[in-house]
């Protein structure tokens, strides 16, 4: 029979005969077609288990239909009867040998299991046997998520670009592209993959996005702002152009212009907090302290356990001079997120500002333990053990690090023992790597500029 409305008369009546014979009160005859959509009803409604049942009643009355076989082991797969389900395709092959769609349902069910390379060796199959090339996109785009499964992401990104020469219309790819190349660390090579599509495909919205974000992830924020506005211009109400441009811009310290793209975002979607905080940032940038404010007050009710919020507010509050007003928000960002790091390193400042020392101690140990690599906390945290216990301390606490801003704060901390060998010896690796940061160690150590060994050997690498 042909395939009926369900909210046709006769739909109703076939399933109010398929639960009476479910309940045992009566006997009817279905035909193949029959079994086949009263049991994607069940399905759709989520009673697997009846959907079950009719298929067991289609396999009593027609049990050499490969169709209700592959139905069957379908629902098999979704009870995680996996070996049932594979015995079931088993015996639809032996009717019928050449149907390569049982190679699409094996796959499923070795996927279930696990079986991951069994899964594609089956779609490969289908791939290059099967006369149905309508949707291989589908085809290689579950292939690519078989190969994600096996941490195989070079595979995984060769099958979605096959499967968007299929449909390049389908945008979902563009951004599944752009995950495994990032899974590779293969920006350069994403760059020039957007730009061939964008040459073949101008007016792909989703295109220009995606090569925005790239050019925003290598700092190339004057690139990212151009890929964006293409993007808009394409599609002006594109929310999410708006408010990566307005990540760019705030990234070039072009505040005002990242507030006019954020607040562009409210034309187009649901206000979000996190919009909020970015323009509570902005604002704060410029010293505009009550816009700012008002920004992390609106953020909060929207979501009042927002970690950017919160430490916003924490911030705002510190420079408006109200600093102890701030202390609650930070205090409820560490409860909420206890491996956080900023919030404990925030948390660290604000305490020592308000002379809450071991308190402060505390926030900066737990920052530090969350990320021991941070170079901000690796100078802040030695700063505070300098003052409050010994330079001797501090300098054993920055241990093995060597980055260039710790060496020139490991220099001040040396002069200050005065171990000025060892100093000058630090300082010219320091210069070597990076002359530029040598205005830090000013700030460290302003006496420096009267230390004529010093200052010899500074304005030999920098002149």
């Amino acid at each position: 029979m042909s395939e009926l409305p369900e909210s046709s008369e006769e739909f109703k009546k076939l399933i109010k005969k398929m639960e009476e014979m479910l309940k045992g009160r009566s006997t009817y005859y279905f035909d193949v077609d029959e079994i086949i959509e009263g049991s994607e009803h069940f399905l759709e409604e989520n009673k697997i288990k009846q959907a079950r049942e009719v298929l067991e009643i289609g396999q009593s009355l027609h049990p050499l239909s490969s169709e209700i076989m592959v139905q069957y082991a379908q629902v098999l797969c979704m009870q995680e009867k996996f070996n049932q389900a594979l015995e079931l395709i088993a015996k639809a092959e032996d009717i019928e040998p050449n149907n390569k769609d049982f190679l699409l349902i094996k796959a499923e069910i070795y996927s279930g299991q696990e079986k991951h390379k069994e899964a594609i060796e089956c779609l490969w199959e289908f791939i290059n046997t099967s006369d149905d090339k309508e949707f291989l996109d589908v085809v290689y785009n579950d292939l690519a998520w078989e190969y994600e499964t096996l941490n195989d992401h070079e595979n995984a990104l060769k099958c979605l670009q096959e499967a968007i020469k299929i449909d390049p219309t389908d945008d979902s790819l563009l951004f599944e592209i752009a995950y495994f190349y990032e899974a590779l660390e293969k920006r350069e090579e994403s760059i020039k993959y957007y730009e061939s599509y964008i040459d073949e495909h101008p007016y792909s919205y989703n295109a220009w996005y995606n090569l925005g974000n790239i050019y925003n992830d290598i700092e190339l924020y004057e690139k990212a702002v151009e890929a964006f506005d293409f993007a808009i211009v394409i599609k002006d109400d594109f929310a999410s152009a708006y408010f990566n441009k307005g990540n760019a811009y705030f990234k070039l310290g072009r505040y005002q212009e990242a507030i006019d793209c954020y607040l562009s975002t409210f034309e187009f979607e649901e206000n979000q907090a996190i919009t909020y905080c970015y323009l509570g940032e902005c604002y704060e940038k410029l010293k505009q302290l009550e816009e700012s404010e008002k920004c992390f007050q609106f953020a909060l009710e929207i979501d009042p356990k927002i970690a950017d919020g919160l430490i916003g507010m924490t911030i705002v509050r510190d420079l408006q001079g109200r600093t102890i007003e701030g202390l609650p928000y930070i205090e409820q960002a560490t409860k909420l997120y206890p491996n956080h790091f900023e919030s404990w390193y925030i948390k660290g400042e604000v305490n020592e500002k308000l002379e809450e020392f071991e308190e402060a101690r505390t926030c900066y140990q737990k920052a530090f333990e969350i990320d021991p690599d941070n170079e901000q906390m690796l100078l802040t945290y030695s700063n505070f053990i300098a003052e409050q216990d010994s330079v001797d301390k501090a300098l054993d606490f920055l241990g093995e690090s060597d980055s260039n801003l710790i060496k020139y704060r490991k220099v001040a901390f040396l002069i200050m023992l005065g171990k000025q060998q060892e100093a000058l010896s630090l300082l010219e690796d320091a210069l070597t790597e990076n002359p530029e940061n040598y205005s830090l160690l000013e700030r460290y150590h302003p006496d420096i500029k009267e230390l004529v060994d010093f200052v010899n050997v500074v304005n030999r690498y920098r002149n």
